[in-house]
């Protein structure tokens, strides 16, 4: 693969170098770590008229359909200016997202900005094993209701919904959650994490399983 950027690549790069600079200098991110959202609305809306928010998001519903070296300009200057908004949680809940039915409701609003995402993936004990989820989900009528707890969740605090991994009878799934309960905390790094819990949470069930969990991890 050839990770060299091209024209397009390297202005985008270059925008979102300049507006951190700007607008997102150590005295700003510190006040943004320090309030009580932990991230800034401003910014995000900002990273959203630039394009960033659908950078990897198919053209189908409104993005750019980039690859994983399109993110790597973008996700080099949030990482030089140590950027605490939710941006990976969202294009990585984004991308599991893609192709299931709820796809056309969900991700032209993540491309505008509006809305914004996270995995639910990891639990107490799991130790990084992708098949190690005890959240149960069990269909009740035409819905299904999900069960069990989930740790340190990237972007909780501030997701508008949640893809959440849970055991069916016939694997593990993916569902879309609104508005489970959450704890959210600050991390080491500045940015915001929850743990969640569910309790007869309704979700929609997601095409795919642990396969896609691995698939978007690997992009």
């Amino acid at each position: 693969m050839n990770f060299d950027y091209n024209e397009e690549q390297q202005l985008l790069a270059d925008s979102v170098r300049r507006f951190l600079a700007k607008d997102y200098d150590f005295e700003a991110r510190r006040r943004i770590v320090a309030s009580d959202e932990g991230w800034s609305r401003a910014a995000w809306a900002t990273l959203a008229s630039m394009g960033v928010t659908g950078l990897p998001i198919s053209t189908d519903y409104g993005g750019f359909g980039g690859g994983a070296v399109d993110l790597m300009g973008v996700m080099e200057a949030f990482g030089e200016s140590l950027v605490v908004e939710p941006y990976l949680p969202t294009v990585m809940a984004g991308m599991l997202l893609a192709g299931s039915r709820m796809s056309s409701t969900v991700l032209p609003s993540v491309v505008e900005g509006k809305t914004r995402l996270a995995f639910a993936h990891a639990e107490k004990g799991a130790r990084y094993d992708p098949a190690a989820v005890k959240t149960q989900a069990r269909k009740s009528g035409d819905a299904w209701l999900l069960e069990g707890e989930k740790a340190a969740v990237l972007g909780g605090p501030m997701a508008d919904q949640l893809v959440v991994s849970a055991r069916t009878a016939d694997g593990i799934g993916l569902f879309l959650a609104q508005n489970p309960s959450r704890k959210g905390y600050r991390r080491i790094d500045g940015m915001r994490a929850a743990d969640i819990e569910l309790h007869a949470e309704k979700a929609e069930r997601l095409e795919g399983g642990v396969e896609r969990i691995g698939e978007v991890i690997a992009a």
